[in-house]
């Protein structure tokens, strides 16, 4: 039966073009099963739902209007978008709340097929910095180019993400799942010439009393420390006189 889980892993990005550019960080997550929410917040006397505490998971962080569930939004979204209904739980791999402070730049909802044997749909939830808007990919069976252990999806970028990346440009995603081992590998693409990347391995494990200290212990602001990384690679991306493209929205204002 899928469980909920702790993702230990490390993300990492580089940038090719224009500007050469990299870096690697650990980085470990919460997978929570969202048909029990409720019980993976007792799991720790860290956790909260809606509530202060050292981890906390609030509802309007995430996907969907606050009156209907994570869980019922997310199977909404993918029904009204494709026509097809998610048959088994959902997984969201994400950033809670620390401290009651916040900043989630990617969530991933994971939707398991009856069986629980495969993922069949992938919704990607994207947070903007500093505008906080969010944009959601819906990526499903029909996209997907591999297999049910191994995704791959091509598409075009539809939203503005970071002011040093341009909107012309496609995406090459691959979600791989191997036993309790999970790899997401993003690639953005310029005229058939990959630019950047941005990827996470990590290993699934046992979402428990210790582990979900542990997070605590390892990284205990992992919100605060994430929002200070992105600014300070932007900082040293910009002292690189790296381009930067102002957003569309307010581009077009301008005009």
């Amino acid at each position: 039966m899928l469980d909920h889980a702790i993702l230990e892993g490390n993300v990492s990005h580089k940038r090719f073009e224009p500007i050469e550019h990299e870096f690697t960080y650990a980085f470990n997550l919460p997978a929570i099963r969202l048909d029990d929410v409720n019980g993976f917040t007792k799991r720790s006397n860290l956790l909260r739902y809606n509530k202060p505490g050292v981890f906390a998971l609030h509802r309007n962080d995430f996907h969907g209007p606050e009156h209907l569930s994570i869980d019922q939004s997310v199977r909404n979204t993918v029904f009204d978008q494709t026509g097809q209904e998610i048959t088994g739980p959902i997984l969201l791999i994400g950033m809670l709340r620390h401290f009651g402070h916040s900043f989630n730049p990617v969530s991933f909802y994971l939707c398991y097929n009856k069986e629980e044997t495969a993922v069949e749909y992938i919704v990607a939830e994207i947070t903007n910095t500093p505008w906080n808007q969010r944009f959601a990919y819906i990526l499903g069976p029909d996209q997907n180019k591999g297999d049910s252990k191994h995704h791959i999806y091509q598409f075009d970028k539809a939203f503005h993400v970071s002011p040093f990346h341009d909107m012309q440009q496609q995406y090459h995603w691959e979600f791989i799942f191997c036993g309790d081992e999970m790899k997401i590998n993003m690639k953005n693409f310029e005229n058939d010439r990959c630019v950047f990347t941005a990827n996470y391995a990590a290993s699934f494990q046992a979402a428990t009393r210790k582990s979900i200290n542990a997070l605590f212990y390892k990284f205990p602001v992992a919100s605060l420390r994430a929002i200070t990384l992105i600014y300070y690679n932007a900082f040293k991306l910009w002292l690189k006189k790296t381009p930067f493209f102002e957003h569309p929205q307010y581009r077009n204002i301008e005009q």
